[in-house]
């Protein structure tokens, strides 16, 4: 596996978020302890515990001081006041870092393998989620519910995520899988990669865009797909 102290160092020398990460430029202007990139630095490096002591810990062990207090509502109310963009845009900074970095990470003949893979899932039911992800359970009822394409592209030898993206449920698997693709070129070395996908990215575009990349693949078909085709092939 590769190395805890890239991920950490990422991760804690978190320094300086631009106000473009803000909801809006007056989100902190009154911050002591709880600035944009402590914050940002709390959600970062959450280890699963519980949010009032996680936050405590983590105040506490930048500041070389024990005794500086926070709490987890106040916490709470603070990440309220940064974009999402912000954690995507520093997953993808630690992703290169970690392939940067390290030159010997397992691969399969020399290859990496990534597989492609995508999921419905429902969201919590909140007046934001059903704006941009709310769709009709059926045609005729009368309320929607907040559901979501999440799509990732893992590296199935380091279990690293290495993409991911959450769009809305009426999206195109392949398309998805194409840009994050695109976004994989100054990451992952694509000439030595092959990428895999279920029937869910049987698509001559996806097929013809892994070849633009130089990449192998391996898709699975589904039973009318290149019918005609895999006749002269037996």
């Amino acid at each position: 596996m590769f190395s805890k102290a890239i991920v950490s160092n990422t991760l804690f020398n978190l320094r300086n978020i631009d106000k473009e990460y803000y909801v809006n430029e007056n989100s902190f202007i009154y911050s002591k302890k709880l600035t944009p990139e402590n914050t940002a630095g709390i959600i970062l490096n959450n280890n699963g515990s519980n949010i009032n002591s996680q936050a405590r810990h983590f105040i506490k062990r930048i500041n070389n001081n024990w005794f500086t207090k926070v709490s987890g509502s106040a916490f709470c109310q603070r990440r309220q006041n940064l974009l999402p963009k912000l954690f995507k845009d520093e997953n993808d900074k630690l992703i290169q870092n970690v392939y940067k970095q390290l030159k010997h990470l397992h691969k399969y003949n020399g290859k990496t393998l990534l597989a492609a893979d995508t999921s419905i899932k429902t969201l919590s039911n909140h007046t934001i989620t059903n704006e941009v992800y709310g769709i009709k359970s059926k045609l005729d009822a009368k309320n929607t519910i907040p559901r979501a394409r999440i799509s990732c592209i893992t590296d199935t030898l380091t279990n690293i995520i290495v993409n991911a993206s959450i769009n809305i449920e009426a999206s195109s698997e392949p398309k998805i899988a194409c840009n994050q693709i695109n976004e994989l070129q100054n990451i992952i070395d694509l000439d030595n990669s092959i990428i895999m996908g279920d029937r869910g990215y049987d698509s001559l575009e996806m097929i013809l865009n892994i070849i633009e990349q130089h990449s192998y693949f391996i898709i699975r078909l589904k039973d009318s797909t290149f019918k005609k085709e895999r006749k002269y092939l037996t």
